[in-house]
């Protein structure tokens, strides 16, 4: 019997994915917007718009080629698409842990963290296509990155394999400082003092493992939905989570997913703190715990030179540590390995999964933004979304649409409420009876998607 060899990027395809060009798809992108006046993403005669699995099989054969354009058009307005097909499975991964169904919860999760690393990297100029993969260089030129054969990598291997190249080169880093915004400012703001003498580049990937996005479990989490989505889940039993526990999960998820002045605010507060963390002790040999006091001064200075003036305590108490304490579940979660038996294992897929989401709608927003489109450039789109996924009636939609928090904050105080007045005699059964409303409407991660692009 032959045993897989653990697959690898040869150094040629790591040459051509270097050639990747993020500007060539912000160019596609700002293309597209004579199709989006005619209500879709792409035109009518794109050469890959409807089966274009099979489409590229036919252009990749000895003496056929790739249209550059329509296939660069294509995987530019793949990206936003992607994004919000990951949070929507999120959602059902969400629905199926609130039924205690924690196998069918992973396998969905792990598909989230597919589709959002699928999204992240088509913003990169990289179109993931079962076993045809490209580059899309500058001036829309689609390299191949993987010769045809049997031999080659799938979509799940190759989007690992990719956004690992990906993670450890600097312009990951130069992304992130971008789309973390705490307070409405720039990562690469909050770090300017913090990282002298550092390069931003060569932390990159510390940073995704500090936030719980080791690239090393993303693809682990594949082999474990594997085992939900071909072994028989009931062969082992193992005790469910409890519902108190799946309840406070929830909650939480929900709670730092609030869009408040801007989207992700509240959750960018805490990978900064994370971040900041990190950053001293990169640069001092000493975890904050043991320095305290050098930490402050260097918080309070960095809080001085970005203007920050009525809300500086509650900045500083905040870095350290003094309120809001404990990071929230989704961070520590994300962090953990449990073995694929534990209750919270497809815990920790989610919370991998909500943040990759997070870095991939940012990713997305940008490129929506960097090409001048707003909320009615792209209605055609979200419009129809949130009617199809129930979020609104027809011809109902919100004017901003930060407006869909108003149902989840009224869903998670349910949730509270009856958590509080539950907890020595809670069940799935009675959970799902009175609050089957509100754990619907916990299950539409769409709505992230919607106001995370800030459209």
């Amino acid at each position: 019997m032959s045993i897989r060899q653990k697959p690898k990027l040869s150094i040629n395809q790591k040459n051509i994915l270097r050639k990747a060009s993020r500007n060539a798809i912000e160019d596609a992108f700002e293309s597209l917007k004579p199709h989006f006046c005619r209500n879709r993403w792409i035109g009518k005669n794109n050469r890959y718009r409807n089966s274009c699995i099979d489409a590229l099989d036919a252009d990749t054969k000895p003496g056929c080629s790739v249209k550059h354009t329509d296939l660069t058009q294509y995987v530019a307005a793949s990206a936003p698409l992607h994004c919000a097909d990951g949070w929507g499975f999120l959602g059902r991964a969400l629905n199926c842990h609130s039924q205690g169904n924690r196998d069918a919860a992973r396998h969905l999760a792990y598909y989230a963290e597919l589709r959002a690393a699928m999204s992240l990297l088509a913003t990169e100029g990289i179109g993931i296509f079962n076993r045809r993969h490209f580059a899309i260089e500058n001036y829309g030129n689609c390299q191949p990155c993987q010769p045809a054969g049997k031999n080659t990598h799938g979509t799940h291997d190759m989007a690992w394999l990719i956004l690992k190249h990906w993670a450890v080169r600097k312009s990951s880093a130069e992304l992130l400082v971008k789309i973390i915004q705490p307070g409405g400012i720039p990562l690469q703001d909050w770090l300017q003092e913090l990282y002298i003498g550092i390069s931003f580049g060569s932390i990159g990937n510390k940073w995704l493992k500090t936030w719980g996005l080791d690239l090393q479990r993303l693809t682990e989490d594949r082999n474990a939905r594997n085992e939900a989505s071909y072994r028989p889940t009931q062969m082992n039993y193992v005790t469910p989570l409890d519902v108190i526990s799946s309840s406070d999960f929830i909650y939480n998820l929900w709670s730092i997913n609030e869009p408040t002045n801007a989207p992700f605010e509240i959750l960018d507060r805490y990978l900064l703190r994370l971040i900041l963390e990190e950053g001293f002790k990169a640069r001092t040999g000493k975890s904050v715990k043991d320095n305290p006091t050098d930490f402050e001064k260097v918080i309070s200075l960095m809080l001085s030179r970005l203007g920050i003036r009525d809300t500086i305590k509650l900045w500083k108490d905040f870095l350290m540590r003094k309120t809001n304490s404990e990071d929230p579940i989704v961070i520590t979660e994300a962090q953990k390995k449990a073995k694929i038996d534990d209750p919270k294992h497809h815990l920790q897929v989610v919370s991998r999964a909500t943040l990759l989401l997070r870095i991939a709608t940012g990713a997305c927003s940008q490129l929506i933004k960097k090409a001048g489109f707003g909320n009615n450039d792209l209605k055609f789109w979200w419009n129809p979304l949130g009617e199809d996924r129930g979020l609104w009636e027809p011809g109902n939609e919100p004017d901003n649409l930060k407006d869909l928090w108003a149902d989840i904050e009224m869903a998670v105080n349910e949730i509270q409420e009856w958590k509080n007045d539950n907890k020595t005699n809670a069940s799935y059964s009675h959970w799902q009876r009175e609050c089957s409303l509100a754990i619907s409407v916990l299950s539409s991660c769409e709505r992230i998607a919607l106001w995370g692009l800030d459209l």
